[in-house]
């Protein structure tokens, strides 16, 4: 289902205009109800006791709310009728944007669970990467955080190249692994807690400055939990650093090498000349 076709369901909530409306209603009746009566009662607080001002708050009150609709006293509601619209319409607005946002997010979800399969189904190219897990070691069934390395230098090749598609939670054979494991291994066991674990890899190993090039994406395929890791390209070249060491990792085929000194360079003066 696309996203016009999601939003047409409701005839309110698919129409900005009276979504917003309606808050902006709710806005001027809570201004005029509400924040009017509000206002005269700070009024009673600060000047109670003065001549013509009642002493007792309910009979204040009562008399108060027994003038709003008096064609003297409707100037001043109006005025917090407006006030009240306002505030309902930024209020309706920024809802409905969180309300659009949530749509396009459940859309772009549906999506991933009809692309991955087939990029899964494609096998691994020189932009399609396949990692079972971020940093459990299945041979020892065991937390491995050496394993970060190796996820750290397929992003950095992508980076380096024109970008590409990491997925954890597959194997090399396209069979589905799932990201459970590397959640029992987190401090946060689930999705977010995996996404902040990632993107500490890529600040540690490539810079923080490319995080903003790689975005996480979930979806759930066989009842398991699959990352989508889009790397876009780099407008520079990126070196992992390990231990000390900066090296240059390229993308070449279905696998990521490192280059040497003189490969860098010439690659670099190739690629990211123009």
């Amino acid at each position: 289902m696309t996203l016009d076709a999601r939003q047409s369901l409701h005839p309110v909530t698919g129409n900005p205009l009276a979504f917003v409306g309606l808050f902006m209603l709710a806005g001027a009746l809570g201004g005029f109800f509400v924040l009017n009566p509000l206002v005269a009662s700070l009024f009673w607080l600060e000047f109670s006791g003065l001549a013509g001002i009642p002493g007792q708050y309910g009979e204040f009150i009562i008399g108060r709310m027994g003038q709003m609709l008096d064609p003297g006293q409707l100037r001043f509601g109006s005025i917090f009728a407006c006030i009240g619209a306002a505030m309902g319409a930024g209020f309706g607005l920024f809802a409905w944007i969180l309300m659009r946002r949530s749509t396009d997010i459940r859309t772009l979800t549906d999506t991933l669970a009809q692309s991955i399969p087939d990029l899964i189904a494609g096998g691994e190219s020189n932009r399609v990467e396949f990692k079972s897990t971020l940093r459990w070691d299945v041979v020892k069934d065991s937390p491995n955080k050496a394993l970060e390395t190796v996820i750290a230098k397929t992003i950095v090749g992508f980076l380096n190249r024109s970008g590409g598609n990491l997925l954890i939670g597959v194997e090399d054979d396209g069979a589905i692994y799932g990201l459970e494991k590397d959640y029992q291994s987190l401090r946060r066991k689930d999705r977010d807690g995996f996404e902040q674990a990632l993107m500490d890899v890529v600040k540690r190993f490539a810079g923080g400055e490319t995080c903003a090039l790689v975005h996480v994406l979930f979806s759930k395929l066989e009842n398991k939990d699959v990352a989508l890791v889009i790397v876009e390209p780099a407008h520079r070249p990126v070196y992992l650093t390990h231990g000390g060491k900066a090296e240059f990792y390229l993308r070449t085929g279905n696998s990521t090498r490192a280059l040497d000194a003189r490969e860098t360079m010439d690659y670099a003066e190739k690629h990211w000349a123009k």
